[in-house]
């Protein structure tokens, strides 16, 4: 393997300079990269890793953000998924409201900014779609209070899909009764957002379902139906794989890739 070199001029920086240039990174899998470049990066991380990490964080994740995007990484560590630890869950983190932790490690941050950066993605699309459909919102931008609106709403449906998608349980009526738990936690119009998000998602997925609903012949053998139902039993479990795999597939145009 290659040895790490570090560049003469950043060797002779101070480390206060080295940790003030990683603090002001955009986000942290950049901070990732900046201190496996080099062994004197990777120093002066290491010597003020939470106070680092914490501000690249929040320099990548918008504050009125982050307690969702806390919440979601705490529902995706859930184990295991029985209604009693969903009910808990949902009290202790739902009902009662917490503010995210104020400091983070590296190692934890890291699976945060992975998703966020889908949840980034994933809004700006949504956006794009809503002006091309809203008189007002093609005449300007999103504000930043409209675009945090949205990332919460996809943190909130990926979250339920983190919550569900492994429920040991299968009778409908127990989990029916679960999921009216869970939405009764939000306003009326944090769930209209989530049904806006959800059924922008759908059509995200549309594309590439139908695609190989239509045309693969084992998906046919098992009556795999395809159209633009967005209550299908095969949509909602694609839905159910969370946004970073509804990402990988919207993004999938050839029939090889999907």
């Amino acid at each position: 393997m290659e040895k790490q070199t570090s560049s003469p001029l950043i060797v002779k920086l101070s480390v206060e300079l080295k940790q003030m240039i990683l603090s002001n990174l955009p986000d942290v899998l950049s901070l990732r990269s900046a201190a496996l470049s080099c062994r004197a990066l990777y120093d002066a991380l290491l010597s003020a890793e939470t106070i680092i990490t914490t501000r690249v964080l929040l320099n990548q994740v918008d504050f009125d953000v982050l307690p969702e995007a806390n919440i979601t990484q705490e529902a995706f560590r859930l184990e295991p998924c029985t209604e009693e630890g969903i009910q808990n869950f949902i009290e202790r983190r739902l009902h009662k409201r917490q503010p995210p932790p104020g400091s983070w490690r590296l190692r934890d941050a890291v699976p945060m900014a992975k998703l966020h950066a889908c949840v980034g993605e994933l809004a700006s699309q949504f956006i794009a779609t809503a002006a091309t459909k809203s008189p007002v919102w093609g005449t300007r931008p999103a504000t930043r209070a409209e675009v945090s609106r949205i990332e919460r709403a996809m943190y909130w449906f990926e979250t339920f899909c983190n919550l569900f998608r492994g429920f040991e349980k299968s009778n409908p009526r127990l989990l029916k009764q679960l999921w009216s738990v869970y939405f009764l936690n939000f306003s009326p119009w944090e769930n209209e957002q989530l049904a806006c998000v959800h059924d922008y998602l759908v059509q995200a997925v549309y594309p590439a379902f139908n695609d190989i609903a239509e045309h693969d012949i084992a998906w046919g053998e098992f009556r795999v139906e395809y159209g633009d139902q967005r209550d299908s039993i095969f949509i909602q479990y694609i839905l159910s794989l969370g946004l970073q795999m509804i990402r990988k597939i919207s993004k999938a145009k050839t029939y090889e890739a999907r």
